[in-house]
């Protein structure tokens, strides 16, 4: 599958796309929505060949279309989009309520990216490791820009559905701005000449080394997910909001951050941290369990004291 059909001019007809009873417009929702979404992407297609365009199966289409290509792909889907929204905007159907339907299937195909991406990334799946070796940070930036433009064509088309919409987009492009930090490669600069070594004097130089933008932690790089990118974003925001006197806009922010404090889940903004522990706490979790049903004892209270004060001999212990 690929979205040829979506980045041509859509043939202008009279009530274009389905009619609200069609059976074809509830089986291919129902497919989409329980999980089928090859099913749903080919009946749709099917649609496409014979000239149908409607705008409620188009998020449908598009996930279907990601599921089979992967990453890579989105920056034509984003480009469907925006296509859709300003060429094509009088010739899809549905005629009645189009924006509203627009909205709710962009919205839908949002929510389904974001799940995704981030289970993808948090896992750290076979999928996103593929991602990793084959698209480069060019192409994120590529996608990125797609986005930009859908978002605008969403401005403009959609109006007051708009809003709702926007947010899911950005919530993408912030992961995709991570995704991109994560494949970025410095171009390798031109090798100099060595100087010739002069005589130390006192002591030996010390060496520089490369500075990392990451975390230490064990020797290890911890890396920040997309949720991460995101919360410093709204932090740098309610910052200036406050700072420029605009308080009605700071307290919508702010309230968003309490909320996120209190239900803070480490794992979401740092998953590499723990994606080694979930991995192995899953594949034991039966035997832990076994010595977890103990924990009003006098001997896992006795360990769990020890354990709080003198980690490495804990550890230690046989």
């Amino acid at each position: 599958m690929n979205f040829e059909h979506l980045n041509k001019t859509f043939p202008a007809i009279e009530s274009p796309g389905l009619a609200g009873f069609d059976p074809r417009l509830a089986d291919i929702t129902g497919l989409a929505q329980n999980g089928n979404s090859a099913e749903a992407a080919s009946a749709i297609e099917a649609l496409f060949d014979d000239g149908i365009y409607d705008v409620r199966l188009f998020g449908y289409y598009i996930y279907g279309v990601f599921l089979e290509r992967g990453l890579g792909c989105l920056g034509e889907g984003f480009d469907a989009i925006e296509r859709t929204l300003t060429e094509n905007w009088q010739t899809v159907g549905p005629e009645k309520n189009r924006a509203k339907w627009a909205s709710g299937t962009i919205q839908w195909l949002l929510k389904q990216l974001e799940k995704n991406l981030g289970r993808q990334e948090s896992t750290r799946s076979a999928n996103y490791e593929q991602w990793l070796r084959e698209v480069d940070a060019e192409q994120v930036a590529a996608i990125r820009q797609s986005l930009s433009e859908a978002r605008a064509a969403v401005e403009f088309a959609l109006e007051e559905h708009a809003t709702q919409v926007t947010e899911g987009i950005d919530k993408i492009g912030a992961w995709l701005e991570a995704f991109e930090r994560s494949v970025f490669v410095e171009p390798e600069a031109e090798a100099e000449p060595e100087p010739e070594a002069e005589p130390a004097s006192g002591g030996q130089a010390a060496a520089s080394g490369p500075v990392s933008t990451g975390t230490q932690v064990g020797g290890a790089v911890v890396e920040g997910s997309v949720h991460l990118t995101l919360l410093i974003k709204k932090l740098t925001a309610f910052e200036r909001l406050v700072g420029e006197g605009k308080m009605s806009l700071a307290a919508i922010v702010a309230d968003d951050l309490l909320s996120i404090i209190n239900d803070f889940d480490a794992r979401l903004y740092f998953p590499t941290i723990f994606a080694s522990f979930s991995r192995h706490h899953a594949l034991h979790v039966s035997a832990i369990g076994e010595f977890m049903e103990g924990k009003e004892g006098p001997e896992w209270q006795a360990l769990h004291d020890f354990y709080k004060v003198d980690l490495d001999g804990f550890v230690e212990l046989e």
